[in-house]
This record gives structure tokens, sequence and C-alpha cells, in this order.
């Protein structure tokens, strides 16, 4: 990251910018980098501007609004959010785009080979903002599924076409706008007039429990780990080397483990089941 930093100052400084715009990350080592970046681009006579487009909410100004504390449960964020009302609309994109800087070599985007890759990609979901617009249509064309969508009935093992919408690398990518999906089906519920199922199972669900949990990670302090995190329960995990390796090859008998070596995805049901599965059967530090 340090290296990162310097290099987007060097940046800066050989194509003579003044102005440097990026979105608001809210996960805690983002939210340390750019406050590096910044700095940085500030000593250099650089004007930084920060926006909020991650969330659909900037998550500081949902914890003003619960009285300067982190909601633990989905219950009570759901009633935050219902008494800070819709977030703001996606802005439409751009008609013309300003052409890129001079770019060389320090800034290209390396080949698979040149990070370490040395297969070509098995994954069937391809990335980008086209994809991930094609995929929105594609379900959201569905309002009659769109409206009964409930998350525990979906099917993890549905693979020609997912039982949900595959939607969550694209948002976290930055290829698709959170705000944009939330637009879309506000506009769909609205015509169905109350008739769709509702948080937090509905599809408009699956985006609140991602709010949730950008809003809690942002403000708890090791969100991302166990020890010093005042959220998670201290357990006292075995770190058996062996059993560990075993879990992470999907030798354990559990086939989500293959599904993401293979595929480099897991659906979030399957997700859900590799998480709670395997440290309460076999509790090893498994997040090292």
């Amino acid at each position: 990251t340090q290296t990162a930093c310097l290099l987007l100052l060097l940046m800066l400084q050989q194509w003579q910018i003044n102005q440097l715009c990026f979105e608001v990350d809210v996960e805690p080592y983002a939210k340390s980098r750019d406050a590096t970046i910044a700095q940085l681009a500030a000593a250099a006579g650089v004007t930084v501007s920060s926006h909020v487009s991650h969330t659909l909410y900037d998550t500081e100004q949902l914890i003003a609004q619960n009285n300067g504390k982190v909601p633990v449960t989905m219950q009570s964020f759901t009633k935050l959010i219902d008494k800070v009302g819709d977030p703001q609309a996606a802005l439409l994109a751009p008609a013309i785009i300003p052409p890129p800087g001079p770019f060389d070599e320090l800034v290209s985007v390396p080949t698979l080979a040149e990070v370490g890759f040395t297969q070509a990609p098995t994954t069937i979901f391809k990335g980008g903002e086209s994809q991930a617009l094609a995929r929105l249509e594609d379900y959201l064309r569905d309002t009659k599924w769109v409206c009964g969508f409930e998350k525990p009935q979906t099917d993890p093992s549905a693979f020609l076409r997912p039982a949900t919408t595959v939607l969550s690398p694209y948002l976290k990518f930055g290829c698709l706008s959170p705000r944009l999906f939330h637009q879309q089906l506000l506009a769909i519920y609205r015509v169905a007039k109350g008739q769709h199922s509702k948080p937090p199972v509905s599809l408009r669900g699956q985006l609140l429990w991602r709010e949730f949990f950008y809003t809690a990670g942002s403000n708890t302090p090791n969100f991302d780990v166990m020890a010093g995190n005042p959220l998670a329960k201290q357990i006292p995990w075995d770190t058996n080397p062996v059993y560990l390796a075993a879990w992470k090859e999907g030798r354990t008998g559990q086939w989500a483990q293959q599904q993401l070596r293979v595929t480099s995805q897991l659906q979030a049901c399957l997700s859900d089941s590799t998480c709670m599965y395997h440290p309460s059967q076999h509790c090893p530090a498994w997040c090292d």
C-alpha cells in the first residue's frame, strides 16, 4: 500500500495533476490508505475530493443518525434506514469522458502471468460494467421473480441460472452502482403496490445487508478479525495446519471449497455454509 501511495504521488507530479477525486471506501484498511493519499496529495498542492458512491448511504451520517452508535442487528439497522429514508438517486452516466493521461509501463494493467497466475481463468463470470448492467437488466426483467425473491428460498445448487443475481462482485469492484440497483428495485416495487417480499429476505434486503455490514465495519475496531473486535465472540481456535490445509483444498467433504478454488467465486448461501459449518465442526483458525 505504501508503494502504491508513493507511485500515485509520482503520477500526480509527472502528469501535473491539480485535482484528485476518488470514491469513499469505508473499510478500515482503505480509510487508512486514503488518509495517507490525501495527506501526500495536499502536501504536493493537489486538491482532494472524495465522494460516497460505493455504498447507498454515507455510513458516517448513518452512525450520526443513530446517536453515534453502531447498529449491531439487522432489525435495528432497517429501522434506522426507515428513519433516514431512501438514498440519493444514482447519477446519469457522463456523456463524455476525458482522455486518460500518458500511460506507460508504470501504470499499465498487468497480465495474469505478471501477477503470478499460471493457469487460464476458470470462472464463468466475466468482469466489467457492461457485464454488470446486462446481468442487472436480465434479472430485473422478471418482475414477478423480483417481487417474490426471498433469500432463504434460493437454491445454492442452481448453476445454469443462479438463483441469485450474482451481482455482489460487480458491486464490490465498482462495476455496478448500488444506488442504481436500489433505484430500479424501488421502481418495480412501486408498480407492485406493496405486493412484494420485504427486508431482510427480499432482494432489496440483500442490498441492505451489504450496507449494514459496511456501516458496522467502518466504525468497529478490528472488525475484520476476532482479536480486539468488540462485536466478536472470543473463541480459542485450534491452529492445526493439517486441518486448515484440508479445508482450503476441499478435502473435508464440503464441496463449497472446491467451487471457490475452481471458479474463484462462491454463491452466498454456500459462503454462509462455509463460514458456519467449518468453524463449528472443526474449529481451526481458518481466518489465517
